[in-house]
């Protein structure tokens, strides 16, 4: 109240004693007026006049623009106001002139540092991340501070998932698969239901093998027994052979004795020879 202000007159209705006016066409036509001394990508220096929630309005050489939420910083934001405040003073880029309307983005004059933090991800490789938001469509999840993805409710189980928060819970961390990787876009895709998978793959691959080493170990004793068995049937064939030679050998030992007997009957028998008659 009390405030003087610059309008224009846009609508009289005499009959409805009507008068409209307008601040803003002042303002525009003001503001086109300056406008013609500004160009996409030119950079500029002023002050933050207002904070909404969808963005901050930056005043600069009698002109103002908007820089969204989204061109305030690479880091994803919940509010303008984690970034700026009012009276702040800022550099941005303009990136776009619509009419009257001009649009900046201080996150343009910074370096990017989703594209470098990328690198050290791959596709199909396993990580873990905390869950930051929900959305019917997915789950946005924070791999550090850099870089954000979004595994997609297709993506999060082999069952119909109703609501995605039916499976995660924001502020809990999972594994995911990273099914793509997109610098240019900062899009990276993730999979819950994938990384399971291999969860279960690699259990299944390894119940495999320890299956399979019980399997060898008891072909192994197999084999030994069986090779234990054959020496004792060598040992126990060797030892008969030579109980066998012994007993042939005691055998031809006694032989020769008997024929020496018969060759002397009466000293094998212990009797005397009959003298002959006179």
């Amino acid at each position: 109240m009390g405030r003087k202000l610059n309008v224009k007159i846009i609508t009289v209705d005499q009959k409805e004693n009507k008068l409209i006016l307008s601040e803003k066409k002042v303002v525009f036509d003001e503001q086109k007026k300056h406008m013609k001394k500004i160009k996409v990508g030119d950079v500029v220096e002023g002050k933050v006049s207002g904070v909404v929630d969808f963005g901050a309005f930056v005043k600069f050489d009698n002109l103002e623009g908007l820089v969204h939420i989204s061109e305030l910083s690479w880091q994803r934001i919940n509010s303008p106001d984690e970034v700026v405040k009012i009276g702040d003073d800022v550099k941005a880029e303009v990136i776009g002139i619509d009419d009257t309307k001009i649009t900046l983005s201080m996150k343009k004059l910074q370096k990017d540092p989703w594209v470098e933090a990328v690198k050290k991800y791959k596709v199909g490789e396993i990580v873990e991340g905390e869950v930051i938001k929900v959305a019917p469509y997915g789950a946005f999840i924070q791999l550090d501070k850099d870089v954000h993805g979004l595994a997609h409710v297709s993506e999060l189980s082999s069952k119909k998932v109703e609501k995605t928060e039916n499976v995660l819970n924001i502020g809990d961390k999972y594994k995911f698969k990273i099914l793509s990787i997109d610098p240019e876009e900062h899009r990276l895709g993730l999979s819950l239901k994938a990384a399971q998978g291999k969860k279960v793959t690699e259990a299944t691959k390894e119940a495999k093998v320890t299956k399979e080493d019980e399997e060898k170990k008891k072909e192994t004793a197999k084999a030994q027994k069986a090779e234990k068995a054959q020496k004792e049937d060598k040992k126990e064939v060797k030892d008969k052979a030579k109980k066998e030679d012994k007993a042939d050998k005691e055998k031809k030992e006694k032989k020769p004795k008997a024929k020496k007997a018969e060759k002397n009957p009466s000293a094998s028998s212990g009797q005397e020879k009959p003298k002959a008659k006179k």
